[in-house]
């Protein structure tokens, strides 16, 4: 077929450039400390599946390579325990920090461009993100 990305030359191959995302995470060591079955955890708690996850995209983008909060809520909810340590090298608009902070993890970031480093800072001193803290678990 000549077209499998759409209907149209106006529908094709850009339209999916920015529909889906891949995000890999991994742990220390052959085990991992946390004692939650992650596929399992997130079906109870979210009552969906960790495979495919679908959140919308924040607007406007703070970085190009920004990631919706809940999404990165969820990944970290389901893998990690309180106390934890999460390690995003490559933090951009500092959406990991953001969420490990709102779930009592301890947290490692960093990005090489002082600007997102900079924003990074200026999110987490901003109070009125975990002003709910408490009530932005999914009952």
């Amino acid at each position: 077929h000549p077209n499998l990305y759409g209907a149209g030359a106006t529908y094709g191959k850009e339209r999916y450039k920015s529909t889906w995302d891949v995000v890999l995470y991994g742990t220390k060591g052959p085990k991992s400390n946390c004692k939650k079955k992650v596929s399992e955890f997130s079906y109870v708690q979210y009552r969906s599946g960790f495979d495919v996850m679908n959140y919308a995209q924040p607007r406007p983008l703070l970085h190009k390579g920004q990631k919706p909060l809940q999404l990165i809520k969820r990944l970290i909810d389901c893998s990690s325990e309180e106390g934890d340590i999460v390690v995003d090298p490559f933090s951009g608009s500092g959406t990991t920090a953001i969420a490990a902070k709102m779930l009592k993890r301890n947290y490692i970031v960093n990005d090489k461009e002082l600007e997102f480093v900079e924003l990074t800072k200026k999110r987490l001193a901003d109070t009125s993100l975990f002003e709910d803290i408490n009530n932005s678990f999914v009952e």
